[in-house]
């Protein structure tokens, strides 16, 4: 019977990091997906319900993130992921990322370059990862 257990335990661990793994490169085709403006994958990683609240307080729907996106009012030039990002499991179809990184780009007309903590709810749901929720927080450098 031991053997039994440790298969499923080995088994359960492994699909665990797999859907990390999965979650983690969908982070990464979100930040390219901005970066390139392209918005038939942002279509597909932002769950229709998404909340994304920028560090400045403004606020945006799916519809708002697609229509930015397509426009010239955000233009990002660069996403850097700073550390390692902090995975904290709801349940096996949801997960909170924690990351840190730095933006740089042109809002509406003015230049930015800022380092961001970030809070990202993602939700497992039609056989994708999907971005639920995100809110930004301004990192002050001393």
């Amino acid at each position: 019977m031991k053997p039994f257990f440790y298969l499923i335990f080995l088994f359960s661990f492994s699909l665990n990091a797999q859907s990390l793994d999965e979650l983690s490169y969908k982070i990464l085709q979100l930040d390219e997906s901005l970066l390139e403006k392209h918005t038939a994958k942002l279509y597909l990683i932002l769950h229709e319900n998404v909340s994304v609240t920028h560090s400045n307080g403004f606020t945006e729907d799916k519809s708002k993130i697609i229509e930015n996106t397509a426009s010239s009012f955000i233009k990002y030039a660069k996403i850097e992921q700073k550390n390692d990002s902090e995975f904290v499991k709801i349940d096996d179809n949801s997960y909170i990322v924690y990351r840190f990184i730095k933006v740089s780009g042109i809002y509406d007309i003015y230049d930015f370059s800022i380092d961001l903590r970030l809070m990202e709810v993602w939700i497992w749901e039609e056989n994708r990862w999907q971005l639920l929720g995100r809110q930004s927080l301004q990192i002050n450098k001393n």
